[in-house]
């Protein structure tokens, strides 16, 4: 059976949609309706990346990263990957804002945000028996 994992929302990324909706609000206030229909189909894309953003470990042993439709979904094999880590974005006075899984596939990284991060990280160490 699958299991998937939602990606987990971080303050930066409600940040983000913010400036994005204010700046939609003052390029439909200035009457530039072209370039706001453009600016809406991005932003439909960038919501849709934030909010159906998953990760899905199969009884293969492949982590599947999915973000949405408006992108390819990523096949890894777990075997394959070369080393798992859980590391910190941000640390202010000795507390990690952010925390986040980075994985290294074929000399690429790729860091993950899961909202079940322990149980994640314990599917994705645990060994083949």
């Amino acid at each position: 059976m699958n299991k998937v994992y939602h990606a987990r929302i971080v303050w930066y990324h409600y940040l983000y949609l913010i400036l994005l909706l204010a700046m939609l609000i003052v390029i439909f206030m200035e009457k530039l309706f072209i370039l706001g229909g453009i600016y809406c189909f991005f932003l439909i894309c960038v919501i849709d990346k934030i909010f159906n953003t998953a990760y899905t470990i199969t009884p293969e042993r492949t982590l599947i990263i999915s973000k949405g439709w408006s992108s390819k979904k990523k096949a890894i094999p777990i075997v394959e990957i070369a080393f798992v880590e859980e590391m910190f974005k941000l640390k202010i006075a000795g507390i990690a804002v952010t925390k986040f899984i980075l994985i290294k596939h074929n000399n690429k990284y790729y860091s993950l945000l899961p909202d079940k991060q322990v149980e994640f990280f314990e599917s994705l160490t645990i060994n083949e028996k």
